[in-house]
């Protein structure tokens, strides 16, 4: 870094996802990847929370987009699902769900 410059200030941020039914795989694509829903960004399933879970680090101030990529089989079909546990969500863009990192 050079004089006067900083690293912005970086958090760990946790996603988590609750699937109603039985799913193969969740992956987390975002403003943050490049919207990415490949096994880079794949979940982990956490079996004694019942949750999908991926924790992301982020810039402080970053507003980021994001969603679900859930698959129900092996194959590379998957549906793309707007976070059920974040009200907030952007309409204009396909109902993407969206934080601000604070």
């Amino acid at each position: 870094m050079g004089v006067g410059t900083s690293a912005a200030q970086q958090l760990p941020v946790t996603f988590r996802y609750v699937a109603e039914t039985p799913v193969y795989s969740v992956t987390l694509p975002g403003t943050f990847n490049g919207w990415n829903n490949g096994s880079a960004n794949a979940m982990t399933f956490v079996d004694s929370l019942g949750q999908w879970i991926k924790t992301q680090t982020l810039a402080v101030g970053a507003h980021v987009e994001y969603k679900y990529f859930v698959r129900t089989s092996s194959s590379q079909v998957g549906s793309w699902i707007t976070d059920p546990n974040n009200p907030i969500n952007n309409p204009a863009d396909n109902f993407n769900s969206v934080i601000t990192v604070t």
